[in-house]
């Protein structure tokens, strides 16, 4: 079956965030005297979403630190300033422009409201026909769930669809359903994260040259 709907990954795939999250990180545990993180530790977090980034807040517990304040000066100072220095990678507006014939949706493991507010503050969210977080079901990637009530909710087959993402949980959530996969090598995956991919693409506007040979 030709392709009909394209899904992505958020974070590392569509948008490099990982100065913003890594800000909002080290404000809330500089709270409570806690030493700051650097970017490349954000980025090698960002695979599992804010799951893991809110999950890493409970370290501290031992020095007295209640996690769930930590949490929310984090949810707080990074809804306030979400996309400071956050932008699309380059190609990535006119690519999704040129894939308007086909449906497509994000598949992110990062908070809904969070993802919600990314896109609409870089001017993407009109690009989309659903969003999907990784608190809007029961499970988050790389359980394969969140791709395929995706599928439910728009109609479409599993062999009519694509994902793309830049982390091993994105190919393997892929797989999982049963749809094709594109490894984003210029995101924050780690080493040997594309293995298993039905492709690859070194920056985003490759993408059209593989949903034509789909297509």
């Amino acid at each position: 079956m030709s392709l009909q709907l394209i899904l992505f990954d958020l974070d590392g795939t569509l948008v490099d965030s990982a100065t913003d999250i890594a800000n909002a990180f080290n404000y809330a545990i500089e709270q409570h005297g806690i030493p700051p993180v650097s970017r490349t530790e954000i980025e090698a977090m960002l695979g599992e979403g804010m799951a893991l980034i809110m999950k890493k807040f409970d370290e501290w517990k031992e020095l007295g630190v209640d996690p769930a304040v930590i949490r929310k000066h984090f949810r707080e100072y990074y809804l306030a300033h979400i996309a400071v220095y956050s932008s699309p990678y380059p190609g990535v507006e006119d690519t999704l422009q040129r894939l308007k014939d086909f449906k497509k949706a994000v598949v992110s493991n990062k908070l809904e409201v969070f993802t919600v507010k990314t896109l609409r503050q870089l001017h993407l969210l009109r690009y989309f026909d659903l969003v999907v977080g990784g608190d809007s079901g029961p499970e988050r990637k790389p359980s394969p769930q969140a791709i395929l009530s995706v599928l439910i909710k728009l109609g479409v087959s599993a062999d009519a669809t694509l994902m793309v993402g830049d982390t091993a949980y994105d190919i393997e959530a892929g797989r999982g359903a049963g749809v094709r996969t594109v490894a984003a090598m210029y995101g924050y995956g780690s080493a040997g994260f594309a293995d298993g991919a039905d492709f690859t693409m070194n920056t985003f506007p490759e993408l059209i040259n593989i949903v034509t040979s789909l297509w």
